[in-house]
């Protein structure tokens, strides 16, 4: 049977586009709602009969048998009642899943039960104006990958403040939450819920990896609220890797527990960019910090961040605020290492760690705005004295900031009388930075970082830094895994519901990749405060075959 191309844009959200076989099964209302990002292939092998394949459709009835021609509904799919085990793996045929969802099936350790789009369809969760979480994780050991989750309700605002308003559909609770141990969720799209993945305590030894993140969340009377991802861990490691968050209404990665410890949260290679941008109020791509009590062992490491020149807020906030200038409690350990974080009216704020590692980083802080800074370190003891770090590890860092005091320690004033230093002064104070270098007229060319993908070979994310304002970039794409002759496109992750912005076959030489698009997916729904594409200084682009 020869396939056919859907494309179809939905009453709400992303412009479908695939190829689909056309026997698949259609969504109340319509056609299937499809994308192809190339996904293929699956994670846990199934027999070699597929006996351990369960076909889940939007038209599957809770009596199917899981075949093709007789799916499974997806609520029975995931229930206790799914035939779906160790080593299985539910098959979500192309469509939009209408409803919010619990998974309670499960594998055990090393032999994951995997929820995923169907080989070359693409399926579609989407919560629509309920309240509750899209899709809750309660299953160990379970894997949710190459699939789309969102809330359609356009109803973006509320007239109350806090984080858990009655009279909004996304108050309180998320996208996707992960409640259980060695759960993963993997090349996921995530937009338009309330924080877009709620990793909580439960979730141990987890991990979030690949996905893109973005619109989420909605507008309070106080502020935005909603993250990209709420995360919150006691015990073992968490780990957020290779993953796109931007333009959510809060934070893009918020690393927080107000009455217990947070510790082992390990973030590596991520791109967080523009969070806040929703509300009017840019707020932390990555924020890490404990309330009543401590922090420990967190790290980010291989990361992008980005602000816009002239954008307010924090870019990235380790810490914890309060309005004494006392910290409740000490936290431990942090490491930021190798990671390039640009823009924010503060691109660093480093608050009472006891050790803390920041090497072989770059900070570039292009516009000059008052008390912005791009370093800002705070260490006191409980009495709010301050204390000269001795357990840190600041060096071999590179700085290019247009004001000439862009730092900042608590424990010794600038020369001009202020509490802002200058690369020299900040040394001297500190004790840091003695292999590092301060360039003020700024990076030159193009920074271009490819991170391939770990669970599809051929799928990578790009993101670049252009300095130079080119409209074009050049990009070496052979460390992605793409095969010579092998089809494949690139998309724009702020414009996904797009065409893509390159498609052809590889063959080694560079992608020409433009950089002066202004198309973007906007949030669904009606906001008070603009939001647009990124200048054309910063991309974040999607390589995936097909």
């Amino acid at each position: 049977m020869q396939p056919r191309i859907v494309v179809r844009r939905a009453a709400v959200g992303l412009v479908a586009v695939a190829i689909i076989a056309t026997s698949c099964a259609s969504a109340p209302g319509g056609g299937p709602t499809v994308r192809s990002l190339g996904t293929r292939g699956l994670v846990a092998a199934a027999g070699e009969d597929g006996s351990r394949d369960v076909v889940v459709s939007p038209t599957g009835a809770p009596t199917g048998t899981g075949t093709t021609a007789h799916p499974l509904d997806l609520s029975t799919a995931l229930s206790a009642r799914s035939p779906a085990g160790p080593d299985g793996t539910l098959l979500l045929r192309g469509g939009v899943y209408r409803g919010t969802f619990v998974s309670n099936v499960h594998g055990v350790s090393g032999h994951p039960v995997v929820v995923r789009s169907y080989p070359g369809e693409w399926a579609v969760i989407d919560g629509g104006t309920r309240h509750a979480v899209v899709l809750a994780v309660r299953g160990h050991d379970t894997w949710v990958r190459d699939l789309e989750v969102r809330k359609s309700d356009p109803n973006r605002t509320s007239s109350q403040a806090g984080d858990g308003p009655t009279d909004q559909s996304r108050g309180g609770i998320g996208g996707v939450w992960l409640q259980a141990p060695r759960t993963k969720l993997v090349n996921l799209v995530i937009h338009d819920a309330g924080d877009g993945v709620g990793f909580w305590n439960g979730a141990v030894d987890s991990e979030v990896y690949g996905c893109v993140i973005f619109n989420n969340g909605w507008l309070g009377a106080d502020r935005g609220w909603g993250h990209g991802m709420y995360v919150q861990n006691t015990t073992g490691v968490k780990t957020i890797a290779d993953t796109v968050l931007f333009d959510n209404f809060g934070f893009g990665i918020h690393v927080y527990n107000g009455q217990d410890d947070v510790r082992g949260v390990h973030i590596d290679g991520v791109t967080s960019f523009e969070n806040g941008a929703p509300s009017g109020q840019r707020q932390p791509n990555v924020y890490a910090g404990s309330g009543q009590a401590a922090a420990d062992d967190i790290s980010l490491t291989n990361s992008s961040l980005y602000n816009r020149p002239g954008a307010s807020g924090y870019n990235a906030y380790f810490g914890y605020p309060t309005t004494s200038g006392k910290p409740l409690h000490p936290s431990g350990s942090l490491s930021i290492e190798a990671n390039r974080i640009v823009g924010g009216f503060n691109a660093l704020f480093v608050r009472d760690w006891q050790h803390a590692k920041t090497r072989k980083n770059d900070f570039v802080l292009s516009h000059v705005r008052g008390g912005s800074l791009i370093a800002d370190l705070r260490t006191t003891t409980g009495t709010g004295a301050v204390v000269r770090p001795t357990g840190y590890a600041w060096d071999s860092n590179r700085y290019s900031a247009a004001d000439v005091r862009s730092f900042a320690f608590d424990g010794a004033p600038g020369g001009d009388g202020s509490r802002r230093l200058t690369f020299n002064e900040w040394r001297h104070a500190t004790g840091f930075d003695g292999a590092s270098s301060d360039a003020p007229s700024g990076p030159a060319g193009a920074w271009i970082v490819v991170k391939p993908n770990r669970y599809e070979r051929g799928r990578a994310f790009v993101t670049i830094f252009n300095w130079r304002r080119a409209k074009e970039a050049y990009v070496d794409l052979r460390t992605a895994g793409l095969r010579s002759g092998e089809p494949f496109v690139v998309r724009d992750v702020q414009h996904l519901d797009g065409p893509p912005v390159y498609a052809g076959t590889f063959d080694a030489r560079p992608v020409v990749l433009r950089l002066d698009s202004s198309a973007f997916t906007p949030p669904i729904g009606t906001l008070p405060h603009s939001v647009s594409h990124t200048p054309i200084d910063f991309g974040a682009f999607l390589v995936a075959p097909g």
